[in-house]
């Protein structure tokens, strides 16, 4: 009350004397207030009376001013105690008519005390409208925005109308948890990993079923899914209840990869648990050459080899028909090994008789020589 009393004093001595305004004071205490208030009931603590504006400043024409101003345009400034009709020149400042708040940036360390679903403290709230958004150099050319919507949606992108959300570069459906974006690059992983120690990059959590699909419900529609029930899917995004409408899928379970239509590859590995050496072993009885055209007359095909009727109905295969075809390749090369051998046999055949022909023919050409001789002798 002391206080209050001096500062009445002072303030008469100067309007007596004619003296400044402005004087200097280390503190001033405020303990009462204008019995009229302002709106909404405020107290006037401080007025300022008979101004465009006013201001409550800190060494003031120095390097280091910082001042709090209010005017009567209905803004707010802080910053340094330069004109009002340069807003862009203060550090902050409030317009007091739409409530914008103007900033180089800002940190928030409180929160409301009333939380939000979930339990998610509101460090900022946008009360009132039907969105806000967080915005980046507003309507230039690199205007960058985080929107929020009424409608439950999150845009990121530029500032344009959340009726428009395929011209945003990313959003998300609050209601459904659909993001959609141009691409995006994961660097990071669960802290948690799945199975065999593989860093969870991509989570699909609750349902049944997930998928990556590239131009989803277009005729173009290209997937890749994952389902509950252990199987994987290339292709469309159809029903995981119709596997055989996929390009390709793989059962998990059994290791089985269904493919509709030609694989292309640089090589092929197949492991199987026996092979056609058997053909080699003592006791094998291969059939004779009589009885394998028999079975061709009768059958149309090899013996153990199906017809082309099976191999349209039931397909092939590949590991075991490579092993009846070597089968059938080892039978040809015992087959030329004996005709071989019996051709060989043959010349040997062949040659001595030949060589006995000459002999013959050299025993013939002696005798006519001998004869000759004799006649000559006789005449």
């Amino acid at each position: 009350m002391k206080t209050t009393m001096k500062i009445a004093v002072i303030a008469m001595m100067g309007m007596s004397f004619g003296i400044s305004a402005q004087e200097n004071f280390s503190s001033i205490n405020l303990s009462g207030n204008n019995p009229i208030s302002s709106v909404n009931g405020f107290y006037n603590k401080i007025q300022f009376t008979d101004r465009s504006h006013g201001a409550l400043v800190f060494n003031p024409g120095k390097s280091n001013e910082l001042m709090f101003g209010l005017h009567s345009n209905g803004n707010f400034y802080w910053g340094t105690g330069q004109s009002a009709s340069r807003p862009n020149f203060y550090s902050m400042y409030l317009n007091g008519n739409n409530g914008e708040l103007t900033t180089n940036s800002i940190k928030i360390k409180g929160s409301n005390s009333i939380s939000s679903v979930n339990g998610f403290l509101n460090k900022m709230e946008f009360i009132g409208g039907s969105h806000g958004a967080l915005v980046f150099n507003p309507g230039k050319s690199n205007e960058l925005m985080f929107g929020l919507h009424s409608n439950g949606n999150f845009y990121w992108g530029t500032g344009q109308s959340a009726s428009r959300p395929n011209y945003y570069s990313m959003y998300l459906n609050g209601n459904n948890g659909e993001l959609t974006t141009n691409s995006i690059k994961i660097k990071g992983s669960n802290s948690i990993s799945s199975v065999n120690g593989f860093l969870n990059k991509i989570e699909f959590i609750g349902g049944s079923h997930g998928a990556l699909v590239f131009n989803p419900g277009k005729s173009n529609e290209l997937m890749f899914g994952l389902h509950s029930n252990g199987n994987f899917y290339w292709g469309t995004g159809q029903s995981a209840s119709k596997p055989n409408f996929y390009p390709m899928y793989l059962n998990s379970t059994t290791g089985n990869l269904g493919i509709r239509g030609k694989l292309t590859a640089s090589e092929v590995k197949i492991k199987l648990g026996g092979w056609a050496d058997f053909v080699f072993y003592e006791g094998y009885k291969l059939p004779t050459l009589k009885e394998v055209e028999r079975h061709i007359k009768e059958k149309g095909h090899l013996k153990n080899i199906p017809s082309a009727k099976e191999v349209e109905k039931n397909g092939i295969f590949l590991g075991e028909m490579d092993a009846k075809l070597l089968q059938k390749i080892e039978e040809l090369t015992l087959y030329t090994i004996e005709q071989e051998k019996k051709l060989k046999s043959q010349k040997d055949k062949f040659d001595k008789q030949q060589k006995e022909i000459e002999n013959q023919r050299g025993k013939i050409e002696r005798l006519e020589s001998l004869v000759e001789k004799l006649l000559k002798d006789k005449n």
